[in-house]
């Protein structure tokens, strides 16, 4: 007798990876089925049809009421930590494409609710809300951070200068010296102002600046005049 094969979260993955560009509410329709049947739906699943949503909303292939498919997403899944992951993929993938306020809406809707914001996710906005001008949001997804094991003020802006210049196309803080050209050098000028006025203003203590992390950020843009800047300022 062979045994009766059911299937497993490998399984769902499989099946929601078969969709293509445009087959994004096929996703929504595939886990409310789970929800239906009496699957869990897990994390791996929602994230992959959250970012098909997205890819088919950028790219204009049948997405226009993304709200209300997010909405049916959130309601096949009632545990905290399931909800809570989903509001995560949204809010990352939003940013992604350039919907900040919009982020900044779903980032509340998941306070509302109680539940946690990743701290990866918190440098993530706080760089969007840099990056667009906004610098009193960016430092409040900065505090969002501090409930990191180990934060403290110099953690969290250090950690917030790697993640702002970090190479196009890499992971934060990487170094290499054939990579300057992908160091956007505007914006390590503007994060070292940021720093600057900071300090300036007494929002931040002296000993809280993050001038290792700028020096760093200089060197990988290959300006030796803006490290040796910032060296002079830790004396």
């Amino acid at each position: 007798i062979i045994p009766a094969v059911k299937p497993n979260e490998n399984t769902f993955n499989q099946l929601l990876r078969c969709n293509r560009r445009g087959d994004g509410k096929r996703g929504v329709y595939t886990i409310e089925w789970m929800k239906e049947k009496g699957f869990e739906v897990r994390r791996s699943h929602t994230a992959i049809v959250v970012r098909q949503l997205f890819l088919d909303f950028v790219g204009e292939t049948g997405v226009t009421n993304m709200d209300s498919l997010l909405e049916r997403l959130l309601a096949c899944l009632e545990k905290k930590r399931d909800r809570s992951d989903l509001y995560d993929s949204i809010i990352r993938q939003t940013v992604e494409v350039g919907l900040l306020k919009e982020a900044e809406d779903w980032a509340k809707r998941a306070a509302d609710e109680g539940l946690w914001i990743p701290v990866k996710t918190c440098y993530s906005m706080a760089k969007a809300n840099f990056k667009d001008g906004d610098e009193v949001s960016s430092l409040r997804w900065i505090d969002a951070a501090r409930r990191e094991k180990g934060s403290t003020s110099l953690t969290r802006l250090g950690r917030f200068v790697d993640v702002v210049t970090a190479l196009r196309g890499s992971s934060e803080g990487e170094y290499s010296p054939t990579t300057s050209e992908r160091v956007d050098v505007g914006l390590v000028d503007r994060t070292a102002s940021f720093m600057t006025r900071l300090c300036s203003d007494s929002t931040v203590a002296k000993e809280d600046v993050p001038y290792l992390k700028i020096m760093q950020a200089y060197s990988r843009a290959k300006r030796p005049q803006g490290a040796a800047d910032w060296l002079e300022k830790m004396a």
